[in-house]
Order: C-alpha cells, then structure tokens, then sequence
C-alpha cells in the first residue's frame, strides 16, 4: 500500500501522477485547438464577407446617387471634361467630379443636376491596374481613389452591362485576390445567379441604373 511506502518512494509516485496529469492536459488542449482554429478561421472569414458586402452596399448607395445627379451631363464633346462616356462608371467620380477631376460641387438645386459629391466621405486605398488580378483600365486608372475589400485589400470594381436599363454591378475579388466574373456577362447569366457563368470566389451586388 502506498501509505507505508517511503518518502523517497511517494515522490516517485507523485511525480508520475502529475506527469499523467500533464499529459491528459495537453491531450486536451490539442483536442480544443484542432476544434478551435478552424472555428476562428471560419469566423475570421465571416467576417471579412459581411465587412465587404457592408462596403458593396455603401459604394452601391452613393454610385446610385451620383447617377442621378449626373446622367444628364455630357462627358463628350465641348465643353472638355476630365471623364468620358467610356469611363463614367469609374468608381473616382464618387470623389471627383467627372467635369473638372477635381472635388468641386457644381450642383444646381433648381435642375436638380450636376455633381453634388463627394459621395463617399473617404476612400480606403487606391486603384491599380494589374493583369494578373484581372485589374484593367475599364475599371480605373493607376491612382484613382478606391474602396478596398476586407479580404485581401483588392479594390472594389464596378462592371456595367447593357444600356438603358444598365445592368450594374460592383464586384470584390473575394479570397484569391482575382476578378473572376467576366465583365461582358449579364448577371442573369452568372451561376449564382441561375445561369452558368462562373463567378469563382467572387462576391458581388447588382442593381439596375435607368
């Protein structure tokens, strides 16, 4: 029995209780982390989508807005514009004005026209073109103001298919950093959307301008 073994000999077995005790601890602690990491990975991710789908939503508001106010001026011809036709929907003219490049606010309240911005408070980096991210001049210039995503701090895009109605969206490259939605495609057409178009790991917001 334990109770007349030796003093030298009750360290011996207390000691290799503890060393059990330890061993049945990290047993557990392993256990918790192979449940734990891939939760926080998860969460980490969650969070990352609604943080961005929250910014796809605001840059959709204010894209809205500027339209309204300036569908009806003319970006081609005299008098000279900074933007043109081709590049109205640059996502810049939420902070620029698309007439003078600059912030100036040419509003007029009685026709209810003219850039009234800017319509986003602050931009959180800024554009640049980049092949291999699918990042071309259609979407912006090098340094252009921009919002990035919350994923890997890609800049949010704008796509327009059609005329009248247009068929806008504003895309985030998602996890892998590459626009993955082909800009030609209606979204009617994407996978996510019915069609068979490939979005990849793309997210994205579409809305219709008239």
């Amino acid at each position: 029995m334990v109770t007349n073994a030796s003093p030298r000999q009750r360290c011996v077995v207390r000691a290799g209780v503890t060393l059990v005790e330890l061993m049945i601890v990290l047993v557990i602690l392993v256990g918790l982390a192979s449940v734990m990491v891939p939760m926080f990975a998860n969460s980490r991710e969650d969070s990352a989508e609604r943080t961005t789908r929250a910014s796809l939503v605001a840059v959709r508001d204010a894209l809205t807005q500027q339209h309204l106010d300036t569908k009806y001026i003319a970006l081609t011809g005299p008098p000279e514009t900074v933007a043109i036709d081709a590049t109205r929907f640059h996502l810049r003219w939420l902070f620029h004005n698309p007439v003078t490049g600059d912030a100036s606010n040419d509003f007029d309240p009685d026709t209810r026209t003219g850039w009234n911005g800017p319509y986003l408070m602050n931009n959180t980096g800024q554009y640049a073109i980049d092949a291999t991210k699918n990042l071309t001049a259609s979407y912006g210039s090098d340094g252009d103001p921009a919002i990035l995503d919350t994923y890997t701090g890609t800049p949010i895009v704008c796509q327009v298919v059609g005329s009248g109605p247009l068929d806008v969206r504003l895309v985030s490259a998602g996890t892998d950093g590459v626009v993955d939605i082909d800009p030609t495609d209606a979204t009617a057409d994407l996978a996510s959307e019915g069609g068979t178009e490939p979005t990849g790991d793309d997210i994205y917001v579409a809305f219709t301008l008239r």
